[in-house]
């Protein structure tokens, strides 16, 4: 016997999804292309780019936000490890790094208009895996010999 699923009123949330319009003349009243429709509120005007990134499928997007991930997080374990060095100043590298892993996948976000949550969990991986791997690459060179000068 198959069981019908009741929806409480109370605990029924509604989630819009945004829907692209794809048209390519318009009049003042009309939505322009890459316009977002929502029921409740005002059209919210696209860019070409941004109408672009919307119409990407999930999957499309989760690749994307992959490969950004890696490449995001290369570039900051490029800028950690790279400015060590015998006259320590590596301080302002690690400075430069933090502000490349916090700032460029919040501007990413804001100019695309979707969550890139995926991207950000894909970069602190790989960020983790390049900093045991210099660890593990500094343990080589070093004889395991960390503490000792």
């Amino acid at each position: 016997m198959d069981e019908e699923k009741r929806i409480n009123p109370e605990e029924e949330t509604t989630e819009l999804t945004p829907t692209v319009v794809e048209n390519t003349t318009a009049d003042d009243d009309e939505l322009l292309e890459g316009d977002i429709v929502d029921s409740e509120n005002e059209p919210e005007l696209l860019t070409p780019f941004q109408a672009k990134i919307a119409r990407l499928s999930d999957n499309t997007w989760k690749i994307c936000q992959g490969i950004g991930g890696v490449l995001l997080a290369v570039a900051v374990t490029a800028f950690l490890f790279g400015g060590v060095s015998e006259d320590k100043s590596s301080s302002m590298f690690t400075i430069y790094a933090a502000l490349l892993a916090l700032i460029v996948p919040r501007l990413v976000e804001k100019s695309c208009h979707r969550s890139i949550n995926f991207g950000r969990m894909v970069m602190l991986i790989t960020l983790c895996v390049g900093i045991v791997g210099f660890i593990v690459y500094s343990g080589f060179q070093n004889n395991w010999q960390f503490f000792n000068r």
